[in-house]
């Protein structure tokens, strides 16, 4: 996403959690129960041209009570906070959907960033279910046909194919990092 005057200027934390309303259903704003707010990052004429989601960015957002803190403590914890400091973003929490600031936003159409959307590539996944189905195979092997040395030993190395993978793909993100400088006119 492009900062500055032709991208995103500001940033908005909608700290809306989800509520019951007259009909004992729950209103989201964002089409999802369970949100722990929503960040917009805004241009500068006030339309939203991304959002992420907090419940995507805090692997422990399920487990958090009810009366968990929201706003600047929740933007705080998912790295928002920090994210919008090293962009050079202004963070304003807001405390829903209908505030003032966000009349001409087009929430609804902007697209939602997720560490789920595309972050890894295709042979990372292929190796992890592979090796899941390998393994799974071999050890039903085991247990129905009777254990042999070649089922263990290909069973063993299967289950190994996750964590290599992991490791590759780690060392793949750090030689790149090294590589590229970090960008001071975007947020990538």
């Amino acid at each position: 996403m492009p900062l500055g005057p032709g991208g995103v200027t500001r940033a908005v934390l909608v700290a809306e959690p989800e509520r019951p309303t007259g009909g004992g259903s729950v209103y989201d704003p964002f089409g999802r129960p369970g949100s722990r707010g929503t960040l917009l990052l805004l241009d500068a004429a006030g339309r939203c041209r991304a959002r992420l989601r907090v419940d995507d960015w805090l692997p422990e957002s399920a487990l958090l009570p009810a009366s968990a803190p929201l706003g600047k403590a929740m933007a705080e914890r998912a790295g928002f906070t920090a994210l919008c400091e090293a962009a050079g973003l202004p963070l304003k929490v807001v405390p829903d959907v209908g505030h003032r600031d966000l009349e001409e936003a087009g929430i609804d159409t902007a697209p939602v960033l997720s560490p789920a959307t595309r972050v890894f590539p295709m042979w990372y996944g292929v190796a992890r279910c592979t090796g899941a189905s390998v393994w799974f195979v071999c050890f039903a092997l085991g247990t129905f046909a009777g254990p042999t040395a070649l089922t263990a030993l290909i069973a063993a190395l299967a289950a190994l194919s996750a964590p290599v993978a992991r490791r590759v793909l780690r060392g793949v993100v750090t030689v790149r990092e090294r590589r590229v400088p970090p960008p001071v006119d975007g947020i990538s």
